[in-house]
């Protein structure tokens, strides 16, 4: 028997694909890593029969119900460990869990932010954009304001998402 397509890895790949057709993955050389991960997975949806992206409501259900689960722990990442993380060596399920936050923490962003996530897409793919943990933070932080003012309402925002499924 064969498996059928699955539309919405199909979606992120597309996305991911066109990432590297134009510069953007090879300019932001994978750092930091939340963001051009979040921004591909962003593209997964629940429903193929309708609009799909960052800019709507069709959303993973399965990635919904993991941040469901992931928010009922003490150790749930946090935005600073996110936009901190440069892919170094973590536990298998913190680096899951952070993994799961990426697109959530996208489509927190253009939904509050589009201006500022489009400016900080171009400075981290400039040539002059750096990859450490602090140059990270700083980049963030000049695009969206303190980190910790994100950290209340994006806890917010995904216990909302997991409410309404």
């Amino acid at each position: 028997m064969v498996k059928p397509f699955h539309s919405t890895a199909i979606a992120r790949n597309a996305t991911r694909l066109a990432g590297f057709i134009t510069g953007l993955e090879k300019r932001v050389k994978g750092k930091p890593t939340w963001a051009y991960r979040g921004l591909y997975s962003s593209f997964q949806f629940g429903k193929g029969n309708q609009e799909y992206g960052p800019h709507t409501n069709n959303y993973n259900r399965q990635q919904v119900k993991k941040i469901g689960t992931i928010l009922s722990r003490e150790d749930a990442p946090n935005v600073h460990k996110i936009v901190s993380y440069t892919g170094s060596s973590l536990p298998w399920l913190e680096k899951s869990q952070m993994e799961t936050y990426y697109p959530f923490l996208i489509r927190y962003l253009y939904q509050y932010y589009p201006n500022q996530l489009s400016a900080y897409f171009t400075e981290i793919s400039s040539k002059n954009s750096k990859s450490s943990g602090p140059s990270l933070r700083a980049t963030f932080e000049d695009a969206f304001g303190d980190i910790s003012a994100h950290e209340a309402p994006f806890k917010q925002y995904l216990q909302t998402l997991v409410n309404e499924l």
